[in-house]
């Protein structure tokens, strides 16, 4: 019976290591199931092409005057009386912000009153002068006692020359008390209130002359390069039902806003169409670019790590790629730079993406 355990005893072995074997295969299908590729998520796609670029880019305008006044007094003081409002049309010589006449009156009665003195003095030096004059021509005084007179006399007389002076300076300031239109125009801003106390030239009323018209808008750094002087834009005036006018322009600034980053460019219109009026809005259109650009929808471009890019389809699955944007145009925007012409994007919902994850679904 020993020698029968004996025999029997391989075979147990041999089929507990093929029950084993056939455990371990279970467990590997099982995994299997479980590391099965995801679903891929669904997905609209956007195939990057050239554009025409025959639109230029549209920027928000300002309609402005090209005289524009900053008007402050000539003398210092406390304001008692604002005559104009922002927005209304003035005319040369009205007046339009008046100070505290009564330190100006007293500072003309004290030079009034220094030049009536010089003016005494003076009529007595002369009097001695013509005194000593006399005694020294008889040998009676010393030619030195008669230069000290004569001395006296000029003094005297340099001092109502100063006085004068003064008295016409303080009769000016009184009349600096009242701020005065230069020119007809409109009043565009007003920078001071009845009880402020104002130093002289500083900026009171802002004052524009409405018959030299212009266009003032703000252009991004990256269309800097599409302008020029003497470059012809197109402004188009929501106020008056959408009319056109060209323009050209005349001035760009050399220093980039410190706030926004964008440049400020004038434009000078062509003509200036009835009923436009300082303050209007406007449309104005840059000079559209000549060569193909790169356009995709305004939607595929998503920013990870403050970097902008867009989601590229390459064998099912997406990566991201940086790219460097251009002029918006519409809903589309100008790709400068990471994509070639034939290239697939993600084109909507890419927030909801990941690198790397399979996709599916159809063009947009």
């Amino acid at each position: 019976m020993r020698e029968n355990r004996e025999k029997k005893r391989p075979l147990i072995w041999g089929s507990m290591l093929l029950c084993l074997m056939a455990g371990l295969f279970v467990l590997a299908g099982c995994g299997s199931e479980k590391q099965a590729a995801p679903e891929p998520m669904r997905a609209r796609f956007y195939t990057v092409q050239a554009a025409d670029g025959r639109s230029g880019a549209e920027y928000t305008g300002i309609v402005r005057s090209y005289y524009e006044a900053k008007l402050g007094f000539q003398t210092s003081g406390k304001i008692v009386a604002r005559h104009v409002e922002r927005g209304q049309l003035v005319h040369a010589g009205d007046v339009l912000v008046v100070l505290d006449p009564r330190d100006l009156q007293q500072a003309l009665r004290n030079a009034e009153g220094q030049l009536a003195a010089s003016r005494a003095q003076l009529e007595l030096a002369e009097k001695g002068l013509q005194r000593y004059g006399y005694l020294y021509g008889v040998g009676a005084v010393s030619q030195e006692t008669y230069d000290q007179v004569q001395q006296q006399q000029a003094s005297a007389a340099a001092a109502v020359e100063q006085g004068e002076a003064q008295v016409a300076q303080s009769r000016n300031q009184l009349v600096y008390g009242q701020l005065v239109a230069d020119r007809d125009g409109v009043v565009t801003s007003v920078q001071a209130e009845p009880g402020q106390y104002v130093t002289t030239g500083e900026s009171v009323v802002t004052l524009a002359d409405p018959q030299t018209l212009e266009i003032e808008f703000a252009v991004p750094e990256r269309d800097m390069g599409r302008l020029q002087l003497q470059d012809t834009v197109t402004a188009r005036f929501w106020g008056l039902s959408g009319q056109t006018i060209s323009a050209v322009i005349r001035e760009i600034s050399q220093m980039a806003d410190a706030d926004t980053q964008t440049f400020k460019v004038r434009a000078a219109l062509a003509e200036v169409p009835a009923g436009l009026r300082l303050g209007m809005s406007a449309a104005v259109v840059l000079p559209a670019a000549n060569q193909a650009v790169l356009q995709v929808p305004l939607a595929a471009v998503f920013e990870r790590d403050n970097v902008k890019g867009v989601w590229r389809e390459q064998e099912g699955t997406v990566h991201f790629t940086p790219v460097v944007l251009g002029t918006l145009f519409g809903k589309q925007v100008e790709i400068r730079s990471g994509l070639a012409p034939g290239d697939r994007i993600v084109a909507a919902g890419v927030e909801k993406l990941q690198e790397g994850i399979p996709v599916k679904g159809e063009d947009f």
